[in-house]
């Protein structure tokens, strides 16, 4: 198969969740290592948006992804949607840099979207133990004036 239609392959197969294709087409490519993917990252964050925890875990593993330093914009994602269990695999890679600067853009789009359970659990997450109580205020000033999602996420907060 030809590296342009391995990209198309995983392109498709990415956006109709299908694992089995995926893996086939890393292992075709060398691991995407043999294949040119301009989009790789993009192709990752589509996973995510849709969810397919486990896409995102195979193209995040496989050795053509090295190149991809940064994961923040799949985290983000990650958050936006509302998907935990890709947020978990995402920190949990060796591949991920956290950018203190960016914290707080990635917990509010998370409580913006109204994933109160991935906004506690970000907190909890070794890489964001250093958000300061003045991002939270900073924070809770952009909110509605929900008290009591305000409230929920101070108290985890403080469990820390």
């Amino acid at each position: 198969m030809s590296p342009s239609n391995l990209q198309k392959a995983l392109i498709v197969a990415i956006k109709t969740g299908d694992l089995e294709t995926v893996r086939v087409i890393i292992i075709a490519s060398n691991n995407l290592k043999d294949v040119y993917f301009p989009n790789l990252k993009r192709t990752l964050i589509e996973s995510i948006k849709n969810g397919h925890v486990e896409l995102a875990k195979a193209i995040m593993t496989s050795d053509g992804f090295a190149n991809i330093y940064n994961l923040k914009g799949a985290l983000i994602e990650a958050m936006k949607g509302g998907h935990l269990k890709i947020a978990r695999v995402i920190v949990a890679s060796d591949r991920f840099k956290r950018n203190p600067f960016r914290d707080d853009e990635m917990f509010m789009e998370a409580i913006k979207g109204g994933h109160i359970e991935i906004a506690k659990t970000i907190i909890t997450f070794d890489h964001f133990k250093n958000v300061f109580l003045s991002t939270l205020q900073r924070i809770f000033r952009q909110l509605s004036k929900d008290n009591h999602l305000k409230q929920e996420v101070l108290t985890e907060f403080n469990k820390r």
